[in-house]
């Protein structure tokens, strides 16, 4: 077995319409609570497929911890500044009008700490009144996720994505079948791991920094249910616990 950086092949896997779809949401949300808006900084930048398709008239940034993906994403965002950082930890000598992630790029935070750390983060690089838009798995992606095995056909051979539960955490097995000459194939494999915390808690954290404007199924964008398993939220700075988060 041979493996190559994943990032060789996440752009055939990407796909382009969901990300058009992300930034939609995203700038939704900036056009009603935000239209004067001009910069923006996302948070996991991964491929740039979403960054992308911002207009020229906003400021644009992007992060990510892996500098494939920075590497990758400067190919198709060459305007942006894009860099190599934590969202938990960045410093950056400036503030944000808007700062985003989705892709429940937040469930990649390896505890609890980490994502207290984040909101703190976040709020201190966002400008006053400024607006913050994040998605992340609810506990009922790990239910989903037990039972979630895909075998597809790709550009560059054949994939098996399948998850695998333990406790809080999720791996995303990725298998990977690279088409070679003579009808041969080469295995690549490798293992993301995603770590998902009960809502309680992660909204605890995020009163302590945030007001809360929306609270929404992050597929559907309608009234969250006991089935929803990705959360969209839509905030902005606060300096003081103005609600408390409901237990």
């Amino acid at each position: 077995m041979t493996k190559k950086d994943f990032s060789y092949f996440w752009d055939d896997l990407a796909d382009d319409r969901g990300a058009r779809r992300r930034y939609e949401k995203v700038m939704m949300f900036i056009k009603k609570y935000d239209p004067k808006s001009k910069s923006i900084l996302e948070l996991g930048v991964g491929n740039g497929n979403v960054l992308k398709h911002f207009s020229k008239k906003y400021d644009l940034h992007g992060l990510d911890i892996d500098k494939k993906y920075i590497e990758l994403s400067k190919k198709k965002i060459p305007r942006a500044n894009l860099f190599v950082a934590s969202m938990h930890n960045f410093k950056v000598k400036r503030k944000f009008d808007v700062i985003f992630s989705v892709y429940d790029s937040l469930n990649f935070l390896k505890n609890l700490e980490q994502w207290k750390k984040t909101f703190k983060n976040v709020n201190k690089h966002l400008e006053k009144e400024g607006l913050f838009i994040f998605d992340f798995y609810t506990p009922k992606m790990l239910e989903k996720a037990k039972k979630w095995d895909i075998f597809s056909k790709e550009k560059f051979g054949f994939m098996q994505d399948k998850g695998v539960v333990k406790g809080k955490r999720l791996t995303w097995h990725f298998s990977i079948f690279e088409k070679q000459k003579r009808k041969n194939f080469v295995l690549h494999e490798y293992d993301f791991h995603e770590w998902i915390f009960p809502v309680n808690q992660v909204e605890r954290e995020i009163y302590k920094n945030f007001r809360i404007l929306e609270k929404l199924d992050g597929e559907t964008l309608s009234r969250p249910t006991k089935d929803t398993f990705r959360l969209l939220y839509v905030c902005k700075t606060s300096s003081v616990n103005l609600k408390r988060a409901i237990d």
